[in-house]
């Protein structure tokens, strides 16, 4: 659906997109890998070891803990960074929900090169993932 050699309109018009500049985003597409996930998959499961971090590229995510709903993610918004910062299991469960949804998905080597090589979006990672660790669950 969307070629590697132009950042996808998309993330271009994403609200992050409006906070990195565009040198940012054209690390994490050069890093990321475009997967498609059906509607009603996991994409990440609590209590299992984190391998990747997804960035939303076109459709919605579910976020549950202990099969409590938690918030919704949409385009240009992401997940898995807790647990690859961490080393830990994941806390929360996310699902693609409402259509088939088309994700950006670094492995934990890819990742550690998006903190390296983007140093705005690394900002915002690790202020999403300082907010993340001190919202209520319940």
């Amino acid at each position: 659906m969307f070629k590697k050699s132009t950042i996808p309109t998309p993330m271009r018009e994403s609200a992050l997109a409006q906070q990195v500049p565009a040198r940012d985003l054209e690390v994490l597409h050069r890093l990321g890998t475009v997967v498609s996930i059906s509607e009603g998959t996991p994409v990440i499961r609590q209590n299992t070891p984190g391998r990747e971090w997804l960035m939303v590229l076109d459709g919605e995510l579910e976020v549950q803990k202990d099969e409590t709903p938690l918030c919704s993610l949409n385009n240009g918004e992401f997940a898995g960074e807790l647990a690859l910062l961490s080393a830990k299991p994941r806390n929360a469960t996310v699902t693609a929900v409402g259509a088939d949804a088309f994700l950006y998905a670094l492995n934990r080597r890819e990742f550690a090169s998006l903190l390296d090589q983007a140093p705005h979006l690394t900002k915002i990672i690790l202020s999403t993932a300082v907010d993340r660790l001190h919202q209520p669950t319940t």
